[in-house]
């Protein structure tokens, strides 16, 4: 009973202070005019990114993964799922734009450009065994035109 309370506990306090509680905004998806505003950066985005973020990204970041061969591994099935879980808590791409995240959608956004800017994403371990998953410069940029085309979309 008392590993019961502990990850009660546990779970509470990952949901409630993870991020400083920061939950996504949604709030402005209701009106007309934001309706419209997604609708046009989505379109923009599944032009022009969302191929870019299927190569790079939706292995961690959506309900698309393909699992390597030696997933089931002792171990490293644990890792990746770990991996996986941590990514989906930062941003899910499934669904298209805008996506569900833990920020505003300006927050999504500028999260977006700080990975481009820190060649954080994809991680280092994920990209030693999926070479493909790195962004050439050509489409960092147009990763970056889209960021800068929704931010003027959400003004």
């Amino acid at each position: 009973m008392k590993v019961i309370g502990l990850l009660f506990m546990y779970i509470c306090s990952f949901y409630l202070y993870a991020h400083g509680g920061v939950e996504h905004d949604l709030s402005d998806i209701k009106t007309s005019e934001s309706k419209e505003k997604n609708k046009l950066i989505n379109e923009l985005y599944v032009k022009n990114v969302k191929a870019i973020f299927k190569k790079a990204c939706f292995d961690c970041h959506s309900s698309q993964t393909v699992y390597p061969s030696y997933y089931n591994l002792p171990l490293i099935k644990e890792l990746i799922d770990k991996d996986i879980k941590d990514a989906k808590w930062h941003l899910v791409l499934d669904g298209d734009y805008p996506f569900r995240g833990h920020g505003s959608k300006l927050d999504d956004l500028s999260a977006i450009e700080r990975n481009l800017d820190s060649s954080e994403m994809p991680p280092l371990r994920y990209r030693i065994f999926n070479s493909s998953s790195t962004l050439s410069k050509s489409e960092v940029e147009t990763v970056r035109k889209w960021i800068n085309q929704a931010r003027e979309i959400l003004k």
